[in-house]
């Protein structure tokens, strides 16, 4: 119960951490105002009317068309530090995903979970769809004398009933490795009795007897945070019984010189060798102590599942759990005062990169079951460290690292932001622009999907959008290289309802565990829920696990307490007695889940596109001030279209508003523990889709939260487009689309080395035309642009032109100040605007096509109509005085065309148009392909519905690799 309860405070304060390491701010637990009461006494009358505005219609506007395109990546053009209110990035791209993706991504932690508990709490996730666990597995288990042991006997039994119902229930574990506990690494107790009373700053005490004292192992207990080992005890003198400590006592030792010290196998990490040039074998000990602890949980838990001699040992491995608490034991300056000094610290070295201090962990460890694949073959080892920072990309895991995770919770705030808040720091407006005006809107952030904006530094669209953005070191496929691409997991996440429930039990005077708020707050955590799973599955995160499987009712809880207060009267079996309480959010995620199962596995979905968004009686989401730069937004803006393609010629198109505040008050007449307050009335939206066959299909809506279907109407049915009349509300109900006859469908797509290039290999499901392309990656087309340089930032000291592929120059144009010219010609392949943006560490100094100037110096973006099949003159000037690595990549987009790098004229020597057969093996050979080239394949039916292996460019599948890692066995 005591851990229940410091998980919920640790949560509760984490967003206030991530203030200095992400400036971001999710709850202002400061601002008391309550969003059931009827006024906002403490807001200025201002913000107040603004309040009362949100999620309301004018009463004049019967109807408006998004006016920007829906798939825009000129969303995601705001630079790495910079915030915006008027940015969606998350529909800077939209995929089309098998419903495999869905299934395969939902985790859920079971923190808490007792052994007699385990099985049917397993059971009843499993039953939901739930594929992924979260278990614990503390170095501080395992016993001092024999570290392949554990240290207590219930706790074993207690993981070991846990693994079971992992193993009956098929539910794959990642298993967390990290020291957060009061004893991080294996130890002992031991007694001591002190000559004399100590003081608070004493460096030293005495005591009667030393024997068992290690200098450098052993430290006392109750001192400080770091309970278990502070400070430690650096030198003893048997004779006169004198320790002499790290650092100054913290308290005095007066009311009982009986204390305990703590004997621990492994000194908190640090580096290798002192300062003064003496090796501290100390530093590589207490890695290679964590390494035998990462054998010993990889052993047990691998015994436990049964996986011995099979392909994949059927767990992961999470290496740390937030820097925000418990982890003093990574720095051994958290123990010693004066520090302790060295002149090489610990670190970890593999192909060219170095990490240092002990997230070298990390590498070791990734690297220890690379190189025991036999024994833990399929295990993915996923950074911890990374849980609730920015900085990780895929270009920076080792070879053995399949990912690393993220931490990033949400929920309810009490408040708006408002311009009394204050906390918009560094703002971009509406025109992209730096805003110094000091306009703040009135603005909810108490929603799942909050770290999908630019509200604040960290997004994770950073890391999931399929190609480069304004931060060009991060995307989906940022690799370490040989095509290796690094997975995004959510391993804690979930929207926290402690603070509604306060509001509640003040408003109401009920207790907190009253039927009706309980009833409540597990209706709202349905309905995010079920957003947090279908919105980060269908933008790019691997796997999502939802803390917890039990928790509070008022906090975190997914299965309320009733099922497991049941479960215990009924002596730990599943009866249907039980079985009833496992409440809305396993049923709305169950009812989500069978509809997916009824799809199969889709190799390369066909991408389906939106031509058209019309808001009916649009609902405001924040008043702006009526300029350009700060105007007001609706619900179209964060309208969000979630497309899973179940078969050949059927679609589940989840469909949502993305509303700010999951408590907002949409009917004040019911009660406040009403679940109907707070439901967003339907309103209506006419969605035009593309890429879809609209003729003759069959249309209508599910809603995984009532579990039925409705009718939908179709507007219009074309042959490769359908616009429907939805009604939408703040969760996802599905568009389910089915057509006539199949579409295209990409199958056994290979790519293979031979003497004289490449070969494709794939079939098709339909007699279709095949468009054939390949070149380097990631254009995977042939064609040049002729690059001149000059000696100076002025383009006066001319140093001759070269030839190169694409303009995509990260860190690589020389260390030197100086003028750079890239001239060639584009053909575009549709007739529509296209939107221009540049990547670069300085500012551009224009962008002519046509001698029509479409990025005036200092600008990285701009707009120009272009006309399909037409060749334009390019030309790209770019200037810096400094003497550092320079970057400059071009990227261009349409409606109809994905964010990618532009393309230079083909010149048609990579290229290749054929017809194809049904279920016909089709090969390809792809003349002069080497390594480093990619192939694309575009497949198209007769009636013009297209489909694309791979469907992004940045994509690595489809690219020749040496396919040699980094470890040198």
């Amino acid at each position: 119960m005591k851990l229940k309860v410091l998980k919920i405070v640790r949560h509760l304060i984490t967003p206030v951490l991530l203030v200095s390491i992400s400036c971001s701010g999710i709850m202002k637990t400061s601002d008391s105002r309550h969003v059931l009461a009827a006024s906002a006494s403490n807001a200025s009358s201002s913000t107040s009317d603004k309040m009362k505005k949100i999620g309301t219609w004018d009463g004049v506007t019967e109807k408006v068309t998004l006016e920007t395109p829906y798939i825009d990546p000129a969303q995601q053009e705001v630079n790495f530090g910079m915030r915006s209110f008027y940015h969606v990035p998350w529909r800077g791209y939209m995929d089309t995903w098998d419903s495999s993706r869905f299934l395969n991504e939902l985790g859920m932690g079971m923190n808490s979970i007792y052994a007699n508990e385990a099985d049917a709490t397993m059971q009843v996730l499993s039953e939901a769809g739930i594929t992924h666990g979260r278990t614990e597995m503390g170095w501080g288990l395992f016993s001092y004398d024999d570290e392949t042991k554990f240290r207590d006997p219930k706790n074993q039994r207690n993981l070991e009933a846990i693994l079971a119902a992992y193993k009956k229930y098929n539910v794959r574990p990642l298993i967390l490795l990290n020291a957060h506990s009061s004893a991080p690494v294996p130890n002992k107790t031991i007694p001591i009795r002190l000559k004399k009373e100590a003081n608070a700053g004493d460096r030293q005490i005495f005591v009667e007897n030393t024997a068992g004292i290690i200098p450098g192992y052993t430290g006392l207990t109750g001192q400080a945070v770091r309970a278990a080992m502070f400070p430690v005890f650096t030198a003893v003198d048997s004779e006169s019984g004198a320790i002499t400590l790290s650092a100054p006592l913290e308290k005095p030792i007066k009311d009982s010189i009986d204390v305990n010290a703590v004997i621990f196998k492994y000194q908190p990490f640090q580096g290798i060798q002192f300062s003064d040039g003496k090796p501290n074998p100390a530093g590589m000990e207490t890695v290679n102590g964590w390494i035998k602890y990462v054998e010993t949980v990889s052993e047990f838990v691998r015994t436990q599942l049964g996986t011995e001699g099979k392909a994949d040992a059927g767990f992961d491995l999470e290496v740390w759990n937030e820097y925000t608490f418990a982890s003093e034991f990574l720095n051994s300056d958290n123990y010693y005062n004066p520090k302790l000094s060295f002149s090489k610290p610990l670190s970890y070295t593999e192909g060219g990169q170095t990490v240092t201090g002990s997230e070298a962990i990390l590498g070791y460890t990734s690297k220890f079951i690379y190189n025991h694949q036999e024994r833990f073959p399929g295990v993915n080892v996923i950074s911890g460290f990374s849980n609730q920072r920015p900085w990780e990309t895929g270009s920076g895991i080792w070879s053995g690292q399949a990912g690393f995770s993220k931490h990033l919770y949400t929920g309810y705030e009490s408040g708006p932001i408002s311009p009394e808040s204050k906390l918009l720091n560094f703002p971009v407006d509406a025109l992209n622009q730096p805003d110094n005006s000091g306009f703040s809107p009135v603005l909810y952030r108490s929603f799942p999907e909050y770290w999908y904006y630019y509200y604040q530094t960290e997004s994770l669209v950073r890391d999931s959008t399929p190609y480069p953005n304004a931060y060009t070191v991060h995307s989906r496929f940022s690799s370490p290289g040989e095509g290796r691409n690094f997975q995004l997991w959510e391993s804690e996440t979930n929207w926290n309802r402690a603070l509604l429930s306060d509001e509640l039990t003040k408003t109401t005077g009920l207790k907190a565990n009253d039927p009706s708020i309980t009833n409540l707050l597990h209706q709202i955590g349905a309905k995010a829920l079920l957003r947090m799973y279908t919105f980060f599955s269908s933008k790019g995160v691997n796997t999502i696990t939802v803390y917890n499987a039990k928790e509070n009712d008022s906090s975190y809880a997914v299965i309320p307490n009733s099922f497991f207060t049941k479960l215990q009267q009924n002596k730990y079996q599943l009866s249907d007695e039980v079985r009833k309480e496992i409440g809305p959010q396993l049923n709305v995620i169950k009812n989500i889940v069978n509809l997916m199962k009824t799809g199969k596995k889709i190799e390369n979905p066909r991408p389906l596109g939106v031509d058209k968004l019309v808001e009916y009686k649009p609902q405001l989401v924040f008043e702006g001030d009526g300029t350009p730069e700060h105007p007001s937004r609706f619900n179209r803006d964060d309208f969000a279209v979630l497309p899973y393609q179940l078969d050949d010629n059927k679609f589940a198109i989840g469909y949502y508003v993305v509303t700010k505040n999951l408590a907002q008050v949409y009917d004040q007449s019911k009660s406040v523990t009403d679940p109907s307050r707070y439901q967003m009335p339907d309103q209506t939206f006419d969605l035009s889709l593309t890429n879809i066959r609209g003729k003759n299909a069959k249309v209508y809506s599910y809603d995984p939260v009532t579990d039925t279907t409705t009718s939908v109407a179709a507007l219009e049915e074309g042959v490769t487009s359908l616009s429907v009349k939805l009604q939408s509300t703040d969760y996802p109900r599905f568009l389910i689309v089915e057509e006539d006859q199949s579409g295209p469908a990409i199958n056994q797509a290979t790519i293979g080395k031979i003497s004289s290039g490449g070969v494709l290999s794939f079939t098709s499901n339909i007699d279709a035309t095949a468009t054939v392309s390949w070149g380097p990656y990631p254009l995977r087309t042939t064609g040049t642009f002729n690059l001149e340089e000059w000696n100076d930032d002025l383009f006066n000291s001319y140093n001759g032109v070269a030839q190169v592929e694409q303009i995509n120059h990260d860190k690589s144009l020389p260390a030197r100040k100086g003028s750079w010219r890239w001239t060639g010609t584009i053909t575009p392949k549709y007739s529509e605007k296209y939107l221009f943006m540049a990547n670069t560490d300085g500012a551009i100094n224009g962008l002519w096509i046509d001698d029509q100037l479409v990025m005036d110096k200092n600008q990285t973006t701009g707009y120009i109509e272009l006309r399909e099949g037409e060749t334009y003159n390019l030309k790209l000037d770019y200037a810096n005085p400094y003497a550092t690595p320079h970057s400059m990549s071009l990227y261009w987009s349409s409606p109809s065309q994905q964010k990618n790098l532009v393309a230079p004229t083909e010149d048609g020597k990579h290229k290749t148009t054929l017809q194809v057969k049904k279920d016909q093996i089709v090969s390809i050979p792809l003349d002069g392909m080497t390594t480093g080239d990619g192939v694309k394949l575009e497949l198209t039916s007769d009636d013009g519905l297209y489909n694309a292996f791979p469907r992004w460019d940045n994509d690595t599948r489809g690219v020749i690799y040496n396919n040699t890692l980094r470890y040198t066995q």
